[in-house]
């Protein structure tokens, strides 16, 4: 392009205003983001308005996180406790989990005494041992029981199982196969604390992150 085309008049115009023209879509664009943000930050009450906050103040703390990821995480975190979806079954009842496989309690002594067992628990703590049967519902194909599944007990506190006699216990196996219409029984003790009344067993067949359970995952509740 020579320097006679670059100088003409009517050429500049057209430059001028696509330049004019980009600069004004991408003010427009700024100022809706900023609206937005400030409605968010306006209604701190909502989870949305909390969750922007949160993610503020942890990205002030440590500049080197990805904020944009911060705030969905925060944004995630704050609508999931109201999504989890809870399962309850009453004493000898069968609860049916949405991977296939059933479970009941069959048996709960919670005066149990050790035995031949070498379990020795803390002073003013009881033993509770509990029989359960699990079974795959499905007629033509095998289900799965994970290592992660929580088979736990809880009143407030999740606690982990101090003793298992089947191989099938998710503590104690990578996974187990159940073949369809299997039924194996687990037996499992848990140590109670003092003061702390273990009520209800706890499942969760969703894949936990370093021992936490996922805020919506779906919670099955057997009570003993």
């Amino acid at each position: 392009m020579s320097s006679q085309q670059l100088l003409n008049p009517r050429k500049l115009v057209r430059v001028l205003i696509r330049v004019n023209a980009t600069l004004a879509v991408i003010v427009v664009v700024l100022g809706i983001c900023i609206v937005t943000v400030q409605y968010a930050l306006a209604n701190t009450g909502s989870n949305v308005g909390r969750a922007v906050m949160n993610g503020l103040r942890q990205w002030g703390q440590d500049d080197s996180k990805n904020t944009q990821l911060d705030l969905q995480t925060s944004v995630a975190s704050a609508e999931a406790k109201d999504n989890a979806q809870q399962y309850r079954a009453a004493p000898g009842e069968q609860i049916n989990l949405m991977n296939g496989l059933s479970m009941v309690v069959t048996k709960v002594d919670r005066q149990w005494q050790p035995g031949t067992h070498h379990i020795s628990p803390d002073p003013g703590n009881e033993l509770i041992h509990i029989e359960l049967l699990i079974g795959n519902r499905n007629q033509t194909k095998p289900a799965r029981l994970e290592a992660s599944d929580a088979i736990l007990v809880a009143d407030r506190t999740p606690y982990d199982p101090i003793s298992t006699d089947s191989a099938t216990s998710p503590r104690s196996a990578n996974y187990e196969v159940f073949e369809p219409n299997e039924q194996t029984a687990i037996s499992i003790v848990y140590e109670a604390p003092a003061g702390i009344t273990l009520d209800h067993l706890l499942i969760v067949p969703e894949r936990r992150n370093y021992g936490k359970i996922p805020e919506n995952a779906a919670q099955y509740y057997i009570e003993l």
